[in-house]
């Protein structure tokens, strides 16, 4: 099911207005609310609870006034995304007044931040005039925590960094890590290999090779890449079509539900889909992605707005194909393994 294209995020809505209400829309009592129950009872301790474990601090996502970048006319994205930036420094010693720390910046698909801070601040920081909401991040799991073999390394020569062409397509894959040194992606990471690079949003660094966990838990990000560059249809495109794939590493051990777990956080998607739509970091996406494939999905839970699925739509419309997972949870009472 990871490799199933769907345009969807189900995700929470946010846990407090910028009036310091909460705006969640009333109940529904309908299948809707009946499906996302039974997600929860079936697949508890499979996939991935919604919310990490109680701490000390709280991890939130701030947005802000006005769109991103992207949301610009050609001419004017450089400059809204300055200004953007501008927006967020003069925002910064605010929120530190509040002990929060900033840990990502979005100024592409959406203008937010999002922020480390003590328990308990969220409505101070909401009732901040220049914040339009304030959302809880949360947690995904890669799409399948079964480990599967990686496919053999194709008959041509692929893995031969002087016969890549640059003119194929950018493919991005937001994942766990991947086994670089594998016959089947190349054996590295760099210019002119099929793994052309990408960004670690776990460790900070841009090597996204996977964690230093035990390997299986975080072998789905290897997995994907294997599927991706070992497909024949892209073998058949030819040296100069040969794709170049970026992969960021979202995907780490996590503590929730009573489990350590491999998980991404929704901070980190979001930083990673604004990477893959703006490699050059110019707040323009003109050179976005042709592919962003997110290998990770997160349960149903009602409906309600939320900043990932809205970066995945912002995605969509800067240009870019966003093929995300549709399963592995099956229709409501279904077997899990099956397509919802």
């Amino acid at each position: 099911a990871g490799t199933t294209a769907a345009v969807a995020m189900l995700v929470g809505a946010p846990i407090v207005g910028a009036d310091g209400t909460n705006p969640e829309a009333p109940l529904r009592g309908d299948r809707a609310l009946d499906a996302a129950a039974a997600w929860g009872d079936g697949l508890s301790g499979v996939r991935a609870p919604v919310l990490p474990a109680p701490a000390a601090t709280e991890s939130l996502i701030v947005v802000l006034e006005g769109g991103g970048s992207a949301s610009e006319p050609a001419p004017g994205r450089r400059a809204r995304a300055t200004e953007i930036s501008r927006t967020h420094d003069r925002l910064q010693p605010v929120l530190a007044g509040l002990g929060a720390r900033i840990s990502h910046r979005y100024r592409v698909l959406m203008n937010a931040v999002a922020v480390d801070v003590p328990a308990g601040r969220a409505s101070q920081i909401a009732a901040l005039p220049q914040v339009v909401a304030v959302h809880p991040v949360t947690l995904l799991a890669p799409a399948s925590l079964t480990p599967r073999p990686l496919p053999a390394p194709a008959p041509t020569p692929s893995t031969a960094p002087a016969r890549l062409g640059r003119s194929g397509p950018t493919l991005a894959l937001i994942d766990g890590g991947v086994d670089a040194a594998h016959p089947a992606l190349g054996g590295g990471i760099g210019p002119g290999r099929p793994i052309a690079g990408g960004r670690d949003f776990v460790a900070g660094d841009d090597d996204p090779s996977m964690g230093t966990g035990p390997v299986h838990l975080e072998a789905h990000g290897t997995a994907m890449a294997g599927i991706v560059l070992g497909a024949p249809e892209l073998q058949e495109l030819g040296p100069d079509l040969a794709p170049r794939l970026h992969v960021h590493r979202v995907v780490a051990l996590e503590r929730a539900g009573g489990q350590i777990q491999p998980l991404a956080r929704s901070d980190r998607v979001i930083a990673a889909l604004e990477l893959s739509v703006d490699p050059d970091g110019d707040g323009d996406p003109a050179d976005r992605a042709d592919v962003i494939l997110l290998g990770v999905a997160q349960g149903f839970s009602g409906a309600g707005p939320d900043p990932l699925s809205d970066a995945v739509w912002r995605a969509e419309t800067a240009g870019s194909v966003v093929v995300a997972p549709a399963g592995n949870d099956g229709a409501t009472l279904a077997g899990i393994g099956s397509i919802g």
